[in-house]
């Protein structure tokens, strides 16, 4: 609904509304007025905690000096330290005893570590008591500072969704019927590949399938690893 009103307030505060949407800048614009809308009306109640969290920091420290810590300051330290020490983020993968992929992600405020996951994370980081408390909070999840990613790199994906966003849902449907791919239980692994025209980035995803309800049977699917009763076989593994 908030892209629709954009839409119309654009269209129809300006003259030249049937061809102001080729303008250069059109996207640029209509897309920061729908991020600036979405952060200040979300009714996601973990949102608004956090607003109304971070608010009553800011008045704390403005009153005494003082802030609370909370999730973002233990990352910030976190990725401080990494580039004073040059720590690798494979390297604290090995001691944590995780994929390097899902370890960076909770070392950037993104994953729940458990106690002892934690301990590691702290003797590396050089993290106390509280900090090290904080790592095993279930977080606020999401990164992206807007919907539309400014970084380049990160901006490659969100390019390849859109150009093969349709494309990737139709042949896994095809194969796997009506469902969503889980991004809960999956794995990743970003690799680097040799290659004579210059070495390449290989990011690779292994996700469940979780089906949508048909109200059908599960139909056993061919070299299936999760056999279930009745000696036939779900199509939901990876």
């Amino acid at each position: 609904m908030i892209t629709h009103a954009v839409d119309e307030a654009i269209l129809l505060a300006d003259r030249t509304r049937l061809t102001i949407h080729h303008h250069p800048q059109f996207d640029r614009i209509r897309n920061h007025l729908v991020d600036f809308l979405v952060r200040r009306s979300n009714p996601n109640p973990m949102h608004l905690r956090r607003r109304s969290t971070e608010r009553c920091a800011e008045t704390h420290h403005a009153d005494t000096g003082d802030r609370s810590m909370d999730r973002n300051d233990v990352t910030r330290k976190i990725v401080e330290t990494k580039v004073r020490k040059r720590i690798k983020w494979a390297d604290v993968a090995l001691k944590v005893g995780h994929s390097k992929e899902w370890v960076t992600a909770a070392c950037l405020g993104q994953m729940t570590l458990d106690a002892k996951q934690a301990a590691a994370v702290a003797e590396i980081f050089g993290l106390d008591e509280d900090e090290t408390a904080w790592l095993q909070v279930v977080p606020y999840k999401g990164s992206l500072p807007s919907a539309v990613p400014t970084d380049l790199l990160i901006y490659r994906w969100y390019e390849i969704v859109s150009v093969y966003g349709t494309t990737i849902e139709e042949l896994i449907h095809e194969a796997f019927g009506d469902g969503i791919m889980s991004a809960i239980d999956f794995s990743m692994d970003i690799a680097r590949e040799p290659d004579p025209k210059g070495d390449r980035a290989r990011p690779a995803r292994c996700s469940g399938y979780a089906r949508g309800n048909t109200g059908r049977p599960c139909r056993p699917a061919p070299g299936c690893c999760r056999p279930i009763a009745g000696g036939t076989a779900c199509p939901a593994c990876c």
